[in-house]
């Protein structure tokens, strides 16, 4: 490894790991657990949903970080999608999880997670919807016992301190130059709570360990996302029958991943997926079929899980068909593309309940552009390429500004409708998105 990328990784290392810490010697009430309700319906309803559409996308070469209770290497029905399992520390902090090439038992959460992602196509159980994606594992599970015959149906306890080892082992195999392939998305269908002091004089202190979790999980997001990780976080089931509560996971409440909440086969939102201003996104959560291990005698099997973990897998598989169809485009980019094309499904834009509304597996069809325009008027500056759901903001733009993607080729003009601008060729220098109109003076394309 380079002394530039060591030199890196110990800068973002001791900037996050201050934060962390925090967590744990504020409140030793935080617990995470596996984002799963209780019921196990018996009907199936099936995920492959635009599985054969017109790119025959299938997720081939990206890699998606499963951070949950482990996955069971054996299952048959994944063997051609783990690539790697990691079991993280779950006793101290600051410590990077070990590569293992035979995993402790496990339970059935993290498997049944993986199987949506990435599960074989075949004629068994269920296709997963980026099915030639690869999986890495991480076990974060507070189980350490080598028991293989124990009954793996009830899933473990999440140890807190495991997840952020995750956290540090993620970042550094994306700024070490001696890991072959970056981990491109991660998922994280967890909870993370704190209970709920019984005496008035600790409230004051409850609401401050909140808020410094909430920081916490939102600058380690942060961390993540400038490493080029889409960070996809299931919503949490707390949700009620009000919709204006905001109840979410407080891992999940971070403008720096990917919310995920929950919808039942009508595209009502689930009774039980949490609401709140970080709810991006949408997805099935009931009667979810993918693989799923009970104890090692029977591990080749397959059931339904319900819950907002079921749900975040999914947009885990669709990002992963955006990232094959796109491999140069950064996070942000391929974030916001779920939410241009997501179908609305409560008030007009986003709201707490559903977010932008339900994405489709099928990419935008966008352009790379290297282009300068001469801007002379105001512009709404857009975050994403849809004028009906994007937050924008009214901004006058003179002068020169150079686009660098660009989305809807207008032939009787010969200009694009949108263009996407930036200071320089990265996309995180990005300005946002603007509408072109007959004031744009676009230079030959």
């Amino acid at each position: 490894t380079s002394s530039k990328k060591v030199d890196s990784l110990k800068l973002k290392s001791n900037k996050y790991k201050k934060y962390i810490k925090n967590i744990y010697e504020i409140n030793s009430n935080i617990s995470i657990r596996t984002a799963t309700e209780d019921d196990w319906p018996s009907t199936l309803l099936g995920i492959n949903r635009d599985q054969d559409n017109i790119f025959g996308l299938t997720g081939k070469g990206v890699n998606v970080a499963v951070i949950d209770g482990g996955i069971k290497k054996e299952h048959t029905d994944l063997d051609n999608s783990i690539t790697s399992h990691y079991e993280c520390p779950i006793d101290k902090q600051e410590l990077l999880c070990e590569k293992v090439e035979n995993p402790r038992p496990v339970g059935s959460h993290g498997t049944h997670v993986a199987g949506i992602i990435s599960a074989n196509q075949n004629d068994v159980g269920n296709t997963g919807i980026a099915y030639n994606s690869n999986i890495i594992d991480f076990n974060v599970s507070s189980y350490v016992g080598d028991d293989s015959d124990r009954d793996s149906s009830e899933d473990d306890d999440i140890s807190v301190f495991a997840v952020s080892n995750a956290y540090n082992t993620v970042l550094k195999l994306n700024t070490d130059e001696d890991f072959e392939n970056d981990i491109d998305i991660f998922n994280g269908s967890f909870e993370t709570t704190i209970e709920k002091p019984e005496k008035p004089e600790e409230l004051e202190q409850y609401k401050k360990d909140v808020e410094d979790t909430i920081a916490v999980f939102s600058t380690l997001n942060k961390t993540l996302l400038l490493e080029g990780v889409n960070v996809v976080m299931s919503a949490g089931n707390f949700g009620t029958s009000n919709s204006d509560e905001d109840n979410l996971s407080l891992n999940a409440r971070s403008e720096y991943s990917i919310t995920v909440g929950s919808i039942d086969s009508s595209k009502n939102r689930s009774n039980s997926s949490s609401t709140g201003k970080e709810v991006y996104i949408v997805e099935k959560n009931k009667k979810i079929l993918s693989t799923i291990n009970y104890t090692t005698t029977h591990p080749n099997t397959h059931d339904f899980k319900t819950g907002t973990s079921m749900a975040a897998p999914q947009i885990s598989g669709i990002l992963a068909l955006y990232r094959e169809y796109y491999p140069t485009f950064g996070p942000s980019l391929l974030e916001n593309m779920l939410y241009e094309q997501a179908t609305n499904l409560g008030a007009e834009g986003k709201d707490n309940e559903y977010g932008y509304g339900l994405p489709t597996a099928i990419p935008s069809k966008y352009y790379v552009i290297n282009k300068n325009l001469e801007l002379t008027s105001f512009y709404h500056v857009y975050q994403f390429p849809n004028e009906t759901t994007s937050p924008y903001y009214y901004d006058e733009k003179p002068g020169t500004h150079k686009a660098i993607r660009a989305k809807g080729w207008n032939e009787d003009k010969k200009r694009f409708d949108w263009y996407f601008l930036s200071t320089s060729n990265d996309e995180k220098d990005g300005i946002g998105w603007i509408k072109a109109d007959d004031t744009l003076n676009n230079e030959e394309q």
